[in-house]
């Protein structure tokens, strides 16, 4: 391919991840609901989360412009080695990056995609410290990993997963305690590799099988996704 090509497939998937980006935030507080309803039933069964991860080899972000057409799945190990490199050794931690973005396997049963990615922000009427987790929000994949992971991984993982997007200067007035408890230990850290390691030329050296025993430890069972 030469360069004239590949600057005009890049610009082309510039264009899109645009369009789709400024139709996340056309969401209504009403599709955000819908959408949470939509996904209250399991769309893959009782299924084991290690499975459901290794979908997500099958996922692009088609509005991400630093991965482009990377995988999520060579993203969320970016982000784990990413950590352990920095010598992280809280294995909560890790186990976030791994189930971070498990949501985006939505992509694999059709929905829009500009619903799926994009971060976070409050919409409608919310309640100044009435907490994160009382807010209506545009929906993406940090909501449907949250409603299906939250019963099974410590509760600041759970925080983590359903926020790690959230643009927080929108978002402080609502915070409770807990939301600053866990943004003051947890975010800073976890949004530094999520966004730092990012890259088409970051090639993880480890597989999802080596952190195949932390997924287990957390997930020993299937569950319904």
């Amino acid at each position: 391919m030469t360069a004239e090509e590949q600057a005009y497939w890049r610009d082309k998937y510039e264009d899109e991840a645009k369009r789709l980006y400024r139709g996340h935030f056309r969401q209504t507080t009403e599709i955000s609901l819908a959408l949470r309803g939509k996904y209250d039933k399991p769309i893959f069964g009782d299924v084991y989360v290690f499975d459901i991860l290794l979908k997500l080899a099958e996922c692009i972000d088609p509005t991400d412009t630093e991965l482009y057409c990377v995988d999520q799945l060579v993203h969320t190990l970016q982000v784990a080695e990413g950590m352990e490199r920095d010598g992280v050794d809280d294995e909560t931690l890790i186990l976030a990056a791994l189930i971070h973005d498990l949501g985006k396997v939505t992509e694999l049963v059709g929905e829009n995609p500009e619903f799926i990615n994009g971060p976070n922000e409050p919409i409608g009427k919310n309640r100044p410290g009435v907490g994160l987790d009382n807010i209506v929000t545009t929906w993406n994949h940090d909501e449907f990993a949250y409603q299906k992971l939250k019963d099974h991984v410590p509760d600041h993982v759970a925080w983590l997963t359903r926020f790690h997007s959230l643009r927080f200067d929108m978002s402080r007035e609502f915070m409770d305690d807990r939301d600053r408890l866990y943004y003051e230990k947890y975010l800073g850290i976890f949004r530094k590799h999520d966004l730092g390691t990012k890259s088409i030329y970051n090639l993880p050296k480890k597989r999802l099988k080596d952190y195949g025993s932390l997924i287990r430890q957390y997930f020993p069972n299937k569950i319904p996704i």
